[in-house]
C-alpha cells in the first residue's frame, strides 16, 4: 500500500499547512470524553496521539510520556513545549514505532481524512501493532448523522475553511480551502474494527457529532 495519496496530499496535507495557525486557534479544549480516557492513563504509561496536531490533548498528564505524530509539521509548529512531551511528522499509516510498544493511543479525527476504507483499516491496524497486549485506544470520526450534513449524499465530501486574512500570506482578503472527510455512518467504525481479531470493542458512542470508540489490544 502507497503511504502517499494524491487526495489526501491536495485536501488534506496541504490545505492543513495553510490554515495551521488558524485552525490551531479553534482547537484548544480536551473534549470530556477524551479527557475520560486520559484519566484511565496508569503512571509513567507510553502514549501515542496520532495526528495530535497543535497537542491540545498532551501534556495533562505529568505522570506520563507522550509521543504526538503529526502529517503537518506546521500545525505541531503550533504545540506547547510540554516538558514529558516529544513530537514526530509522520503518517498514521506508516507509524514508525516498534510493534507492542506503547500502553495507549489516540486517533482523534484523523482517520475520517484517510480516501479508501483500505486505507482506514491500515490506519486501525497500525494503532493495533503498536499498543501492547492490553493497551487501549481512542478513536473519533465524524459522523455522517449530523445537521450540516442532513442534505448530503455522499460520504465523501470536501469541507470549507474560511482562512481569516490575518492568517493568510496575502493579507488582502479571507480565503477558502476545502479539506477531504470520509463520513462515517453509525456503526461503520465498530465494522471496520471488527476485521482486527486482536482489538475489543470496550465503549463506542457519539460526542459532538462524532463517532468514537474505546478498544483494548487482548492478544
Amino acid at each position: 500500500m502507497s503511504f502517499t495519496n494524491n487526495l489526501e496530499i491536495e485536501k488534506v496535507h496541504n490545505v492543513y499547512d495553510i490554515i495551521s495557525k488558524h485552525f490551531s486557534t479553534t482547537r484548544k479544549i480536551i473534549w470530556p470524553k477524551v479527557q475520560d480516557f486520559i484519566d484511565t492513563f496508569h503512571p509513567n504509561s507510553l502514549i501515542l496521539d496520532i495526528g495530535c496536531g497543535n497537542g491540545k490533548n498532551m501534556g495533562s498528564r505529568k505522570d506520563c510520556i507522550y509521543i504526538g505524530l503529526d502529517a503537518c509539521e506546521n500545525l505541531m509548529k503550533q504545540a506547547k513545549p510540554y516538558q514529558n512531551c516529544s513530537y514526530i511528522v509522520g503518517n498514521c499509516i506508516d507509524l514508525p514505532f516498534e510493534t507492542n510498544s506503547f500502553h495507549y493511543a489516540m486517533s482523534i479525527a484523523v482517520i475520517h481524512h484517510l480516501s479508501t476504507e483500505s486505507r482506514r483499516l491500515n490506519a486501525i491496524q497500525e494503532i493495533n501493532r503498536i499498543l501492547k497486549i492490553g493497551g487501549e485506544a481512542l478513536i473519533y470520526v465524524w459522523a455522517f448523522e449530523q445537521p450540516r450534513f442532513e442534505n448530503e449524499t455522499s460520504q465523501d465530501v470536501n469541507v470549507k475553511w474560511m482562512l481569516q486574512k490575518k492568517y493568510s500570506e496575502k493579507k488582502e482578503n479571507d480565503e477558502i480551502f476545502y479539506r477531504y472527510y470520509h463520513l462515517f455512518k453509525k456503526n461503520e467504525l465498530e465494522t471496520l474494527i471488527s476485521n482486527i481479531n486482536t482489538l475489543e470493542i470496550i465503549e463506542s458512542g457519539n460526542q459532538y457529532n462524532n463517532w468514537y470508540c474505546v478498544v483494548k489490544k487482548i492478544k
